[in-house]
């Protein structure tokens, strides 16, 4: 899908991304072809509901976004936090193995929920019930009674600043949920530092690091390394996806730092490659590096995964060291070839 005349969606996190420079990515949600990628398919957006429409000039404003020296950075003050985020989280001991076992703890909200239609909800992904209710930093010994669990770590000898977002904004509208006051958790990682993040089924997000400051586009958007998520998809019958992107940094002049994504449970991931990886050059392993920005099928699929199933304990690392020979040279049934140049 392209930008339009007079129309556009706003860049998005999962599902279909918009870029200042016209293109638009839909890599959440995967290859079309079950037989290579299993049953998780791409997210596309229901036909009983439309999309906003953005006048001419909002659209020439995001195509004129200059590309490197106008991009923005914010740096987030280390006494700084969101109204649901933790402070500075200091280094941890642990082993890195959470396990668990169903029944799973669902206490992310309470109220009545005043989202949409089940269509809506499963394109544009759970909010909560009060927004941002869906994710919540939990301690590490609590991790192993949720079923979604996200290992946010530091692998960089410098701290990193970071936030995590929804598809959706607060005013319960697709693609605008990872824009500067949007996001749901600040938070930073010391050197070697991890947090736990508690995703709730049907939620559609990522996370975003940059070493000392969060880099922001010039727009406002959040323009780290992504780390982009679906947990237990309304729309894919219960199944997860993950993968690492560069994507809107790269399309924005921001800079680039490794991001590797792992899971505990690689049984249930389709394909050869367990991993999701951007280098530090930014070439990537089964990810979305730059010039990926039509492509699919790329990151993981992950089945049995539904509200109640098997659990997901992924691991994600902000500031990893490695080169494109690191990744394993495969090519899958359909051509596809794991190890991805930079464009």
């Amino acid at each position: 899908m392209k930008f339009s005349a007079s129309t556009v969606l706003l860049a998005a996190a999962l599902g279909v991304s918009a870029h200042p420079h016209g293109a638009v990515h839909n890599h959440i949600h995967r290859d079309t072809n079950l037989e290579v990628r299993d049953q998780f398919v791409k997210n596309v957006k229901p036909t009983s509901t439309v999309f906003q429409t953005v006048t001419v000039p909002a659209v020439n404003a995001l195509n004129n976004v200059p590309t490197s020296s106008s991009s923005a950075s914010v740096a987030v003050p280390a006494t700084t936090t969101s109204s649901k985020a933790a402070a500075t989280t200091t280094a941890s001991s642990s082993s890195g193995t959470i396990g668990g076992s169903a029944p799973w703890t669902d206490d992310f909200c309470t109220g009545t929920s005043k989202r949409g239609t089940a269509e809506q909800n499963a394109f544009s992904g759970n909010t909560g019930t009060t927004y941002g209710c869906n994710l919540k930093f939990v301690e590490e010994s609590a991790a192993k009674n949720y079923q979604y669990i996200s290992v946010l770590e530091n692998a960089a000898s410098e701290k990193q600043v970071c936030a995590c977002f929804l598809k959706s904004g607060p005013d319960g509208k697709a693609f605008t949920g990872f824009w500067k006051g949007n996001q749901v958790l600040d938070f930073e990682l010391a050197p070697g530092a991890k947090k736990y993040l508690a995703v709730q089924a049907g939620t559609i997000g990522g996370c975003s690091c940059g070493v000392g400051s969060l880099p922001l586009t010039a727009l406002g958007q959040i323009s780290g390394v992504w780390l982009e998520l679906e947990y237990g998809s309304e729309l894919n019958g219960g199944f997860s996806g993950a993968d690492a992107s560069s994507l809107v940094p790269e399309d924005n002049g921001n800079p680039i730092q490794g991001l590797t994504l792992t899971t505990e449970n690689p049984t249930l991931v389709s394909g050869h490659e367990k991993k999701s990886i951007i280098y530090p050059n930014g070439d990537g392993c089964n990810a979305f590096p730059k010039g990926t920005n039509a492509a699919d099928g790329w990151g993981f699929n992950i089945a049995n995964s539904q509200k109640g199933g098997d659990s997901i304990r992924l691991h994600a690392k902000w500031g990893t060291t490695g080169t494109l020979a690191d990744c394993p040279n495969v090519t899958e049934a359909d051509g596809k070839n794991w190890r991805q140049t930079r464009a």
